[in-house]
């Protein structure tokens, strides 16, 4: 069981950190460059754009960049985060008892749909940026597919991490399932109002892994 519980914690400090570190200099820099939509993220400005022409003036200037993001996102990250959070909810459930099987089977079923929704959006932006680059012109359908996957994968994350939360309260880890809690409440409050605000859900995400590979 330690070395579950170490593989635990040095995944979930190297996801959270990785994405405090991709996020809070962008999110902190007022003065940086902002992408269409009020984003601050290039990715994230990419994934959730659904006007051609705010598409375009992501892509025309960061099109290698992107794809090179995608193909790392696909083969090491969606399988990573994966793992991860299916890990973590049954090692909680070995630590609790009947209720948490329920919350582990659904958060299993909820980041696995997570996870093939995140490859399907990889694969329809690689689309969509490659026929830019290709013919210059912009694939309305795939850019639309990649929206709907987007959406698909980031509201089941919200989902997962507001378990996770529920699991680590009734376990007695407050502070932590509290941040997980408030990460999930801002993904939600992002996909309400605007979709900028999502940026701030992952970063406090990112928060609430170190949490965790802390207090595990």
């Amino acid at each position: 069981m330690n070395a579950y519980i170490w593989t635990l914690r040095i995944i979930g400090f190297v996801m959270g950190a990785f994405i405090l570190m991709i996020t809070l200099p962008a999110l902190l820099n007022r003065t940086g460059e902002f992408f269409p939509g009020g984003f601050k993220l290039r990715g994230l400005a990419l994934e959730w754009v659904k006007k051609p022409d705010e598409a375009i003036k992501i892509i025309d200037t960061h099109a290698a960049r992107l794809l090179k993001d995608l193909k790392l996102d696909s083969q090491i990250v969606v399988p990573l985060y994966v793992f991860y959070y299916i890990a973590l909810a049954w090692y909680l459930k070995i630590q609790g008892g009947t209720r948490e099987f329920f919350l582990a089977s659904a958060i299993t079923i909820g980041i696995l749909i997570a996870g093939l929704s995140d490859l399907r959006e990889n694969a329809f932006t690689s689309k969509v940026i490659n026929n830019f680059n290709n013919s210059g012109r912009l694939d309305i359908t795939n850019l639309e597919q990649k929206y709907w996957a987007c959406y698909i994968k980031w509201a089941l994350i919200a989902l997962v991490i507001l378990l996770i939360g529920v699991m680590l309260i009734t376990q007695g880890n407050s502070l932590t399932g509290m941040i997980n809690l408030l990460a999930a409440i801002i993904f939600f409050a992002g996909f309400i109002r605007s979709k900028s605000i999502t940026e701030w859900g992952f970063a406090a995400m990112g928060i609430g892994l170190l949490f965790i590979a802390f207090s595990l």
